[in-house]
């Protein structure tokens, strides 16, 4: 048997440094910031290869441990993807503001 363990994330945002938290396990702990969990649900899983798309149906489901009601994951859901989104504004913006560095300087030289 073979045992496959996935992020279950979404894209993480965009981010000057990424790094490992202190409680990392080598070459088993993900960098951080990581983008928001999945939610339970069905999902449909592709893959791409040699220009051929397989696709896969997938299932999440809560691990039977946690008692969280629904309506507070789709909260929890929603506050995650708003920092994402946040901070991706907030790189967007910070690579424009270095792309205009250069030309700053070049308009104060004169």
């Amino acid at each position: 048997m073979h045992r496959f363990v996935w992020d279950m994330h979404y894209p993480p945002p965009e981010s000057l440094n990424r790094e490992f938290p202190i409680s990392a396990i080598a070459h088993d702990t993900p960098q951080v910031p990581l983008g928001a969990w999945a939610m339970p649900g069905k999902y449909i899983v592709k893959l791409k290869v040699d220009g051929k798309t397989y696709e896969q149906p997938l299932t999440i489901r809560m691990d039977p441990r946690i008692k969280t009601f629904d309506a507070d994951l789709w909260k929890q859901f929603e506050m995650e993807a708003r920092i994402v989104e946040g901070m991706n504004k907030t790189f967007a913006a910070l690579q424009q503001v270095r792309s205009l560095r250069p030309q700053s300087q070049t308009v104060l030289g004169r």
